[in-house]
């Protein structure tokens, strides 16, 4: 893989004027408002920022959420990565 970060989607939703929130296990450590990746199967997209909130010390869930992105174009599976 060779990504800093990754992130697979168990779950996800969207906030009006914000952006799709994607929740699941987050591997590796997140910079607020760095771009990312989303690849759905062999499709990749890139985000234009995501901003982490994790959801408790130790279990390693994490919700992002991606800016300029449609939450029809995140379903449940997809990953979402680092950009480099």
């Amino acid at each position: 893989m060779g990504w800093r970060w990754w992130l697979e989607v168990d779950e996800s939703f969207a906030i009006t004027n914000r952006g799709t929130v994607v929740v699941g296990r987050l591997h590796g450590i997140v910079t607020a408002g760095e771009p990312a990746v989303v690849v759905i199967g062999q499709v990749k997209d890139t985000v234009d920022g995501v901003w982490p909130e994790l959801h408790g010390p130790s279990d390693g869930r994490a919700a992002l959420l991606l800016r300029g992105i449609d939450k029809s174009r995140v379903p449940l599976g997809t990953v979402v990565h680092s950009a480099d």
